[in-house]
């Protein structure tokens, strides 16, 4: 049977792909799920709660809307990821649930397109 913690991130994960109008996966990860879709990761769910990518274009809108950001604590810091909390009534359904999803898949490729664009690191030479 699976735990409460699994059942909750399988219906995010079906959310998410009826939101989205894609499928999603998801994976074990940070003692989480990571969700993706078309090998794009856009959300996290940690501790019963869902977090969807956001970046410097789309954070302002969230942060508004009162959506919190994920912090963890790291060597005695607490670090900001770029995924934030969705607001309540977006887990009821999937219209509620798409405009969100839609921006936080927008910043995955966002992301993907700004990875493509910087010039690969030159290897150091061994020998």
């Amino acid at each position: 049977m699976p735990s409460p913690r699994d059942e909750f991130a399988h219906y995010c994960c079906e959310l998410l792909t009826q939101a989205l109008g894609r499928p999603c996966a998801l994976r074990r990860m940070f003692g989480g799920h990571g969700l993706s879709a078309e090998g794009l990761s856009f959300a996290f769910v940690i501790d019963q709660t869902l977090y969807l990518k956001t970046d410097d274009e789309s954070e302002p809108h969230w942060l508004a809307e009162g959506c919190q950001p994920l912090l963890y604590e790291a060597k005695g810091k607490t670090v900001r990821l770029r995924f934030h909390t969705v607001p309540d009534e977006a887990l009821d359904s999937p219209p509620a649930m798409a405009p969100w999803a839609q921006s936080a898949w927008a910043c995955a490729v966002r992301a993907q397109a700004r990875a493509a664009r910087k010039p690969a690191r030159p290897r150091a030479r061994k020998g």
